[in-house]
């Protein structure tokens, strides 16, 4: 009787699990792209930007481009869209020409301003003209508040002309596995479409995660967080000395107070800090409380921020710098008792530091 070698036996069970895990991996990105293609033409958009996805809150990775492309790649193959796609790079590269100019036209105008400021006081001969000829950093961004920054949705010109909804998400790392979240999101900072899958690791988002640490080959868009270095902020959570646990980026600080359960319902208080600028800050109902018994899942009911509130998608508030400003999350038809939680992981958005997650962990649970 003739045996295949046990090697090449292997070789073809290998073969197989390959083939099968790109079959799933395809059979996932063809759902998203049908799921997004039903919502969008429901909503009629007419053109949107694919921008690059954040992967574990952190944004500009490789990883998070793959994904963008491999979504561009299915909605072009879509034939029931009735909307245009402009993909990441395309998007990437308008982006940061569009900012060059922006900042060249802030340069310009600071020019003329300071010229004419010269001339006037030349005629006045009320002052000795102690000017360098040097722009100052105040110059520059005096200028930029007058211009203003042209929104996204507003440009008339160019290939990024017509955008009404670009499509963001994040990708969240559980080990053997990647849960990828798209979400479309209009002018307002809604999401009003989303899709989501859990793809099984394969050896190339393996070696595009291993990319994490370095810049993105690709052109980055100016503006941009930069990538933080390991064990920053933005990766782990920090402990004060009171041991509530707390979270910071660059100009935000998220101290728990602390979350109590009565019944089926956990409150979960925290205060928020603005550290520098005056912020809009949007928190999303994918903000998700894992049970450190058994790693169930929960999603708030209700967000509260200040005097706003939202049981809906998510909730905005603009805060002012300096200043703190209560946040309620609660987590309602939770059928057991939680003693522990292993982490509290806010989803939000803030006007001086895109989307980003503030996580919090091992938290003990007031009954």
């Amino acid at each position: 009787m003739f045996r295949i070698p046990q090697t090449f036996a292997l070789f073809l069970f290998f073969i197989s699990v390959s083939a099968s895990a790109q079959y799933n991996f395809d059979e996932k990105m063809r759902q998203v792209a049908n799921d997004l293609t039903r919502q969008l033409n429901a909503l009629r958009a007419k053109k949107i930007a694919i921008t690059r996805l954040d992967f574990n809150g952190v944004p500009n990775t490789e990883i998070g481009e793959y994904f963008s492309k491999e979504l561009n790649f299915y909605l072009t193959g879509n034939t029931t869209k009735k909307f245009k796609v402009v993909p990441v790079e395309q998007y990437e590269e308008a982006i940061a020409e569009h900012e060059a100019q922006q900042r060249k036209q802030a340069t310009n105008q600071a020019n003329t301003n300071q010229g004419n400021q010269n001339s006037y006081e030349q005629q006045r001969n009320n002052a000795d003209n102690n000017n360098d000829g040097k722009l100052s950093t105040e110059e520059l961004g005096t200028a930029a508040i007058v211009l203003g920054t042209i929104a996204l949705f507003s440009i008339k010109k160019g290939p990024l002309a017509g955008i009404k909804m670009t499509i963001e998400g994040d990708i969240v790392d559980n080990g053997d596995f990647l849960t990828v979240t798209y979400r479309a999101i209009n002018k307002k900072k809604e999401a009003v479409a989303n899709a989501r899958a859990t793809f099984a690791k394969t050896p190339q988002m393996e070696q595009l995660i291993g990319t994490l640490n370095r810049p993105a080959a690709s052109s980055q868009i100016s503006g941009q967080m930069p990538l933080p270095p390991p064990g920053a902020p933005a990766a782990t959570p920090t402990y004060p000395a009171n041991n509530a646990p707390s979270w910071k980026n660059n100009n935000l600080l998220f101290e728990l107070e602390g979350c109590v359960q009565s019944q089926q319902t956990i409150e979960c208080n925290l205060q928020v800090t603005v550290l520098q600028e005056n912020t809009s800050l949007t928190i999303y109902n994918e903000t998700v409380l894992y049970d450190a018994a058994d790693q169930s899942q929960f999603n708030p009911s209700e967000m509260i921020i200040a005097d706003q509130s939202s049981t809906g998608s998510n909730v905005q508030k603009t805060l002012i710098a300096d200043f703190s400003a209560p946040i309620t999350l609660r987590f309602n038809n939770i059928r057991k008792r939680i003693d522990n939680i292993a982490a509290l992981a806010i989803r939000a958005w803030g006007s001086q530091s895109s989307y980003f997650w503030a996580e919090m962990k091992n938290i003990s649970v007031i009954h």
